[in-house]
């Protein structure tokens, strides 16, 4: 039997619960006013689920939230599913809407100014906004409003780019995703909402009436009669064109195997990540084992079939699951329902390059306690997976090493490969300095992106046989996409640089360094052929080369590492023009 999400487990993020708590008006008009930036008057009227039901073959509308305060109304929406057709969902509400108020007897020119919310727990645009206001406009002159007073809202409780919302609204929306209140609020309509929910939670009326609403929703499920969910699942299944030719996964083959990506929650469980694994063949049946690695989902949860067809001149997955897999999600949250929907989906439409999924389960619509997944679904919106550089200590007789490690990157294999060359080389050191003498090592990150990790090793060296302290430097480079090592040749035209550096331009040195560095350089190098095979050979090299020297990138500038003799300081770090 499908599980039901406990009553006293429901968030604002479930619709039935938002649906009753926005009932009381003295948290609807804040919240309205709050969500608009705008100022109500008063609310004439609240009316919670409403159904706008206009004749017998058109698909009626059921609203979550509808308030009129005599000139203007708001339909207030909570979508906890990606969908591609929200927009339109958008239009058509606020379409039947305003058939409804002229039923009800008003002319054209008397049509409220409306306004249709969708309050989301996702980034339907992948901007990292908070708030999407649209209004219609003219396309050859923006700045020329239609004057129609349809405005659609999208808020996306999810967001990042808190520049276009004030504090308080940011703390509303984090208390909506999170039904906690935050850390020193100021914002005294989320006390209000959070005692609103704890009495909401305690109401046994509603309590009673969830409980129906959700058995039924099971019954649906587990009869074997056609319902509306059936009957829409077949109209959508007709529109697709199926595909004759077999259709072959992407994957691109690598040493390791063949690279697929595989889409999770992060560590916080609230947002879509994408990750790399490798794996000997893709099929649709190794694509959901790693899936359900990934998500840590039921073992038992699988793919019957998988097919595909086109619409519209779109790519379609068919994707028909088995009942294992419908349990599992029926028993999570909603946002971890939107995890694994949106993983499914990001991971099967990534693999084989298609734009739509269709998604079922036996045969039938996919039904939970909070969605019917009765039509295509799209790409949800999912950022790299990001990662942390992690201390290493190795510790022995006079040693002291700080080795990076890096956690959490999107590509185990490249993230194993750099942490066991890194380990393996203080390792080596440890092995030929332990006991003579004091070695520490300390390391900065210079650059960290999903592309490029740059790392300078600092180290200090005493034997007893050199009364002085001496310093060294050495990098890490790594193309975190490829896992290969970067080298100076690799960023820029060395042959140049060597002409420019002769010439003594090209580079940046610290002036009570630059007589001698140029010194130094027409004395170790005879040429500028000979400067470029030195730097040609610098950084780290896979087949074990002895690098001739180091460079790093900082600040999206190169610099290379260069010996001066110890009264100048051992190593002289020097940035280079590669303009």
């Amino acid at each position: 039997m499908t599980a039901i999400q406990k009553y006293e487990e429901l968030g604002f993020t479930n619709d039935f619960m938002f649906s009753r708590i926005m009932q009381d008006q003295k948290i609807c008009k804040p919240f309205l006013e709050m969500i608009l930036d705008i100022k109500i008057d008063h609310i004439e009227y609240l009316e919670s689920q409403k159904t706008i039901d206009l004749k017998v073959d058109a698909k009626s509308v059921r609203l979550d939230i509808f308030v009129d305060d005599g000139k203007t109304v708001y339909n207030c929406e909570m979508q906890t599913s990606f969908f591609k057709n929200i927009p339109k969902r958008s239009r058509y509400y606020q379409g039947f809407i305003d058939m409804d108020l002229i039923e009800k007897g008003a002319d054209y020119s008397k049509l409220k100014k409306s306004f249709v919310i969708f309050i989301c727990t996702f980034d339907l645009f992948g901007k990292n906004g908070y708030i999407y206001t649209f209004e219609n406009r003219c396309v050859e002159y923006p700045d020329l409003r239609l004057g129609d007073d349809a405005i659609k809202v999208f808020v996306n409780v999810n967001g990042k780019d808190d520049s276009h919302i004030s504090s308080e609204l940011k703390e509303l929306l984090t208390y909506i995703r999170t039904s906690k209140i935050p850390d020193k609020c100021v914002n005294p309509l989320i006390n209000n909402m959070d005692e609103a929910l704890r009495k909401a939670r305690s109401n046994e009326e509603w309590r009673k009436e969830y409980m129906m609403l959700a058995v039924l929703c099971i019954s649906m499920v587990g009869c074997g009669k056609k319902d509306s969910g059936s009957e829409l699942l077949t109209e959508v299944q007709e529109t697709v064109t199926p595909v004759e030719e077999v259709v072959k996964p992407e994957g691109e083959e690598t040493p390791e195997g063949i690279r697929l990506h595989v889409y999770s929650g992060d560590e916080s469980a609230e947002n879509i990540v994408q990750h790399t694994v490798y794996v000997n063949e893709i099929t649709e049946n190794t694509v959901m084992r790693e899936l359900t690695e990934a998500l840590e989902m039921d073992e038992n949860a699988g793919i019957n079939s998988i097919s595909f067809g086109t619409y519209g001149g779109d790519k379609v997955v068919m994707l028909d699951l088995n009942q294992a897999f419908e349990e599992y999600v029926n028993k999570l949250g909603s946002s971890g329902e939107y995890i694994v929907m949106g993983s499914l989906t990001d991971t099967f439409l990534d693999c084989y390059q298609s734009e739509l999924l269709l998604v079922t389960v036996d045969g039938k619509v996919l039904k939970t306690g909070h969605n019917i997944y009765e039509e295509y679904l799209e790409m949800y919106p999912y950022t790299e997976a990001t990662y942390q550089i992690r201390e290493e200590k190795l510790t022995g007789d006079g040693l002291e090493i700080s080795c990076p490690q890096i956690d959490g990157f999107r590509d185990e294999r490249i993230q194993e490969k750099w942490n066991q060359i890194m380990l393996a080389t203080e390792q080596t050191v440890m092995d030929q300095w332990e006991g003579n003498g004091t070695y520490r090592v300390t390391y900065t990150v210079k650059t960290m992106t999903p592309d490029t990790l740059s790392i300078l090793m600092d180290g200090t060296v005493n034997t007893p046989d050199t009364p002085e302290e001496y310093t060294f430097k050495y990098t890490y480079n790594i193309d975190l996409n490829t896992g290969e090592s970067i080298r100076l040749k690799d960023h820029v035209d060395v042959e140049k640089l060597a002409e420019n550096m002769f010439a003594g331009t090209g580079y940046y040195v610290k002036e009570d360094l630059a007589d001698y560095f140029r010194e130094r350089l027409e004395a170790i190098y005879d040429s500028p052929d000979a400067l470029a095979q030195s730097l040609a050979g610098y950084d780290y090299s896979e087949d074990g080369t002895a690098p001739y020297g180091y460079s790093y990138l900082a600040d999206g500038k190169v610099w290379i590492c260069m010996e001066v003799p110890h009264a100048l300081g051992d190593y002289n770090e020097i940035e280079l023009d590669t303009q």
